[in-house]
């Protein structure tokens, strides 16, 4: 509570700081209505903190139409004056000084999207006859204006679709079409999926992962349309089957190899791991202690203690402690139980859930067992393997920590019970004994 105390108030409290700003142009409003908006508009804390932030230096900037800030205080204005609050006002392009919505940069000031066309047309003179007419860029990455588009000339949704219908025999050329329309609607994205099918011939069998973005959703779009012979790609690090929406060495990965990958040193425990979030300084935390940052507290909605959210339903945030999974028929089991994904056509309980997981050999012990870690290689690694227990500083075996001595130093539960420090007088009968409660 301490460490929350000293944090300022835009990020202890960035609702209230919100709607105090906002009720100091607009008073009618009340503040249950802004927070409802506010909520509803934006979602996510740490934009909410970035926004109080900026509203607790400039106020003034929901009245002098500046286009300072995030883009969450044009969201914010813009459902605020559609509730009636007429005192509030759009910011202005830097640029050109519209009230479109400003969806670009130029420095710190935000400008409207045909301003930023604009700005990146003039950076982008053409590769061939230096027209500031930009288009989209060549295979060589070259930029290229409307005059000498791209492979000018080349059909890439037909020449695709029939590498794509080779594949399955019958095919017609006409489904293929309309899965590749459905998923890129864009010429140039045509093209990306043309070229990068030219350089990877298994592209559609397995080598998705060196595309691009729409790759597997193309190859899902397929599926979709009853084409054979089409994979969708494990991650081609770990092999398992994740989403690939990550890039690593020039691959689509997983975001689990693509975090741990990227270790960095704990600014609180010092301890090298992959970053879960960042201190109020933008120090990196990892996971544990980006948990027990207050930053990322909230009161629970049903124990009203400041904690760690774990969801949030419609009577605000729950924490660790109160939370319970939602209750449903598991579809492996068939019992009603609190489930994972409950809700959905893929509720599974614990049980199951834990069964579930892929039984192979371990990289260091080679025992067959649930594969719940990885080596930094990527390589499996069974639970002893991954996550080995500490040794105790008393009889040096290796068991689970039960407590510490006051230097720090880890004790097993047989010498924890043993050890003075854990005799303390009992506050209601005064005994010198183990405490439990």
């Amino acid at each position: 509570m301490a460490a929350e105390a000293a944090l300022p108030r835009f990020a202890a409290e960035p609702e209230q700081v919100i709607i105090e700003a906002v009720r100091a142009v607009v008073p009618q409003l009340a503040a249950e209505e802004i927070e409802s908006v506010l909520v509803a508009t934006v979602k996510r804390r740490p934009e909410r903190r970035r926004l109080a932030e900026v509203l607790s230096v400039s106020p003034d900037l929901l009245t002098s139409g500046r286009p300072e800030g995030p883009r969450s205080i044009e969201r914010l204005i813009t459902v605020l004056r559609q509730r009636g609050a007429l005192g509030l006002q759009l910011p202005r392009c830097a640029k050109c000084g519209s009230q479109r919505p400003l969806t670009a940069l130029m420095g710190e000031l935000r400008i409207c999207s045909y301003c930023g066309v604009r700005r990146i047309q003039r950076a982008n003179p053409c590769v061939i006859c230096g027209s500031r007419n930009y288009q989209g860029r060549d295979r060589d990455g070259r930029p290229r204006c409307r005059r000498h588009p791209p492979d000018e000339g080349r059909d890439p949704a037909g020449e695709l679709s029939r590498a794509i219908a080779s594949l399955t025999a019958g095919l017609p050329e006409s489904v293929v079409v309309s899965a590749i329309r459905s998923v890129e609607r864009t010429r140039a994205g045509q093209l990306k999926l043309l070229w990068a099918w030219e350089d990877h011939p298994d592209l559609f069998t397995g080598g998705a992962a060196a595309g691009p973005p729409k790759t597997i959703p193309l190859i899902r779009a397929l599926l979709g349309q009853g084409v054979t012979g089409v994979i969708v790609p494990p991650c081609p690090f770990c092999r398992r089957a994740a989403e690939l929406s990550m890039v690593m060495d020039n691959l689509r990965c997983c975001r689990i190899c693509w975090r741990d990958a990227r270790p960095q040193t704990c600014a609180r425990c010092g301890k090298s791991r992959y970053v879960a979030g960042r201190s109020l300084d933008g120090e990196p935390l990892c996971q544990n202690c980006n948990r027990a940052d207050p930053l990322n507290f909230d009161l629970c909605s049903q124990c009203g203690t400041p904690g760690e959210v774990i969801a949030r339903t419609e009577a605000g945030a729950v924490c660790r402690g109160c939370y319970q999974l939602p209750t449903a028929t598991c579809t492996s089991c068939a019992r009603t139980l609190p489930c994972l994904y409950a809700g959905t056509d893929h509720a599974t309980c614990s049980t199951c859930a834990s069964n579930a997981r892929e039984h192979r050999p371990c990289s260091r012990c080679n025992t067959v067992r649930r594969m719940q870690y990885r080596s930094l290689d990527g390589e499996p690694l069974c639970k002893p393997c991954g996550a080995p227990k500490p040794t105790c500083s008393q009889c040096g075996d290796a068991r689970r920590c039960h407590g510490r001595t006051p230097q720090g130093d880890r004790l097993c539960k047989s010498c924890w019970q043993a050890h003075p420090i854990s005799q303390r007088a009992c506050t209601g009968c005064g005994s010198v004994e183990n405490l439990y409660h």
